[in-house]
C-alpha cells in the first residue's frame, strides 16, 4: 500500500495530492465496520478503478503499521490495545526501559495515522482515527452504530458465542473504545457531532451502508478541493 501511494508511473513522487480522499471509522463493537470497510474499498475501486494501487482497511494491522514505521518490536503489540493494559506491570517496565511509554506508543500511532490519510485510498477503523485526522481536508468520517441485540447476535456468529459470551464481550470493547478516546482526547466517542455520517447498520445490507459512505466521501472531497 504504503510503496503504491508513493509512487506514480514507477517514478517517486515529491509530493502527495492536496486533497486525497480517506475515512475514518468508529463503531459500535459488532456494527460490522470491518466487513463494511472491505466491502467500501471494493466499490470504491470499482467507481475508480487503477491497476496499481487499491483501497486499504486498516484495523488492527494499524498497529503492525505503527511498529514497522517507527521500528519497534513486534512485542510491544500488546501495550497498544484500545483497552487498559496491566498499568502496575506496564509502569515498572517503562521504569526498566523495557518498552516506551504508553504516551509515546500513542504519538507513533498519531504519526503513522495521519501519514496514511494524507497519503489517500485508506479507510481506518477505530483507535479516535477522526479525531487525530480531522483537519486533513478530504477525510470522511463515519460512525457505524446498531442495538445491542443485533450486534450480540453479530458477535455471536462471528465468533461462536453464548449469548452470554457476546453481550459480555460487547460490553468490555465498547468501554474499552470508549476510555481511549477520554483519556487522549478528553471527549465522548459518542458524540454524533464529532463525524459526518452516524449510520445505524441494524436493517442496512453491507453493500448499501457502503453505497451510502462512498457518495458522502465523493461529496466531502468535492467540497474540499472546491475550498
Amino acid at each position: 500500500y504504503i510503496d503504491c501511494r508513493l509512487t506514480e508511473g514507477g517514478k517517486r513522487r515529491d509530493r502527495v495530492r492536496k486533497v486525497a480522499p480517506a475515512i475514518t471509522i468508529s463503531r459500535e463493537s459488532g456494527s460490522r465496520a470491518v466487513t463494511i470497510g472491505k466491502v467500501l474499498a471494493r466499490v470504491l475501486d470499482e467507481a475508480a478503478p487503477s491497476k496499481d494501487c487499491h483501497w486499504t482497511v486498516f484495523d488492527d494491522n494499524l498497529v503492525e503499521k505503527v511498529l514497522e514505521d517507527h521500528h519497534l518490536p513486534r512485542r510491544l503489540k500488546a501495550y497498544m490495545v484500545e483497552d487498559r493494559v496491566g498499568e502496575f506491570s506496564a509502569s515498572i517496565e517503562e521504569i526498566l526501559g523495557l518498552h516506551p511509554s504508553s504516551w509515546t506508543l500513542f504519538h507513533h500511532t498519531v504519526e503513522t495515522v495521519i501519514k496514511l490519510a494524507s497519503l489517500g485510498q485508506v479507510i481506518l477503523v477505530g483507535r479516535g482515527a477522526n479525531l487525530m485526522t480531522a483537519s486533513i481536508p478530504g477525510v470522511l468520517h463515519v460512525r457505524l452504530i446498531g442495538s445491542v441485540p443485533v450486534r450480540t447476535a453479530q458477535v455471536e456468529r462471528t465468533y461462536g458465542l453464548t449469548a452470554d459470551e457476546a453481550r459480555k464481550q460487547l460490553r468490555k470493547k465498547d468501554a474499552a473504545s470508549r476510555r481511549y478516546v477520554r483519556q487522549h482526547f478528553g471527549l465522548k466517542n459518542a458524540d454524533p457531532v464529532l463525524y459526518d455520517l452516524v449510520i445505524n447498520t441494524d436493517r442496512l445490507r453491507d453493500d448499501a451502508v457502503a453505497r451510502i459512505i462512498a457518495d458522502a466521501l465523493a461529496e466531502r472531497v468535492r467540497l474540499d478541493r472546491r475550498a
